[in-house]
């Protein structure tokens, strides 16, 4: 009586875990491996990232990005090749603020002061899993076979100040990772329907606009969860220090499937901020448009956008500005089968066969 544990054949153990440290360098990649173990649904950076400053600030233009320009990019990589995560660090965060409609992070800082060492708060969630609620694309990282790593790409300093000084970067991030004990895939208990979607989050193009229509065209043979647009003026992110993104540089957006059917219909910008305050309650970043396919709390599949390869031939996104001097990072969220979770599924299905 009055007992709120499960019983342990249904209760997966929740392990918060630092796994190490990765050290910010200057325009290089550096990495930490995951440990194999569990199943594995987010990793955390937290940051303890510094920027000492001697006897002169920062002056001129800084860029946009704020707290989060000293991450280029971040990633998370299987076995070397496939990155189911791959943005840079100011997408991220507005990435978990549409991923998670109830974060703010209201932790970030990037002081400047002269002679200190400032403290920039840039900490960090990777989700790997379709939603805050659910496991589904978690990995099973207790496969000795499956070799996860978490990259981080430092900025250099001439990416985030137009006068850098005398002002040096140093610290980097602990990583820590979100895992659960369970049963193996193949096993009664397992998460293999967890296993089974693979979902990839990825800056999918950069693309300057057009005086008129720009089109974009997506990939196919896979589900959309969102996509989601990072309108700014100046030098990509990681490109350079005059990144900012605003409002106002659009005007209105369709998403068209086959060149005659139009999913999402000239909507414009006011039509997608209101969209955007609808599903997520309040406006997130300047710049930022999201078209939202698991909109509803809590998530659902139902306005999931399928592009099967044999209805869907082309898939466009087609944005129009009245400007030549405005650009885009296009990020798309997406979900296939999972190739990592095929020797399981067969595994359990011969071991489901030998038990008739």
């Amino acid at each position: 009586m009055g007992r709120l544990a499960l019983t342990p054949n249904v209760r997966p153990q929740r392990f918060l875990t630092k796994q190490g440290n990765v050290a910010w360098s200057s325009g290089n990649t550096n990495k930490q491996d995951i440990s194999q173990t569990d199943y594995l649904t987010s990793l955390d950076l937290i940051s303890l990232q510094t920027v000492t400053e001697t006897t002169t600030a920062p002056s001129g233009t800084t860029s946009g990005a704020g707290a989060y320009a000293t991450l280029a990019n971040v990633q998370v990589k299987v076995n070397g090749g496939r990155a189911p995560f791959s943005l840079p660090g100011y997408h991220t965060n507005v990435y978990n603020q549409v991923w998670n409609p109830d974060y703010v992070d209201s932790l970030a800082t990037n002081p400047i002061v002269t002679n200190a060492t400032n403290n920039w708060k840039n900490h960090l969630r990777i989700p790997l899993t379709v939603d805050p609620i659910a496991e589904k694309a978690a990995w099973y990282t207790g496969d000795t076979q499956l070799n996860l790593s978490c990259l981080i790409t430092g900025n250099p300093a001439a990416n985030i100040w137009q006068t850098a000084a005398t002002a040096t970067i140093g610290g980097g991030w602990d990583v820590y990772s979100e895992k659960f004990s369970a049963p193996a895939p193949d096993e009664p208990g397992g998460w293999l329907d967890e296993i089974s979607f693979y979902k990839q989050t990825e800056l999918y193009t950069s693309s300057a606009l057009s005086n008129g229509t720009t089109s974009i065209t997506l990939e196919t043979d896979q589900d959309y969860i969102r996509i989601l647009l990072i309108f700014y003026t100046g030098t990509a992110v990681g490109s350079g220090v005059t990144f900012a993104p605003a409002d106002g540089l659009y005007t209105s957006m369709s998403l068209v499937l086959n060149d005659k059917f139009n999913v999402i219909d000239t909507l414009t910008e006011d039509k997608v901020r209101f969209e955007m305050l609808q599903t997520y309650t309040r406006l997130v970043s300047a710049g930022t448009a999201v078209l939202d396919f698991m909109r509803l709390k809590p998530p659902t599949r139902r306005d999931i956008l399928p592009t099967d390869p044999d209805s869907t031939k082309r898939l466009q996104l087609k944005i129009v500005s009245t400007s030549a001097s405005n650009s885009v990072d296009v990020i798309t969220e997406t979900v296939v089968d999972s190739q990592f979770a095929e020797k399981w599924a067969r595994s359990a299905a011969a071991k489901a066969g030998t038990k008739r």
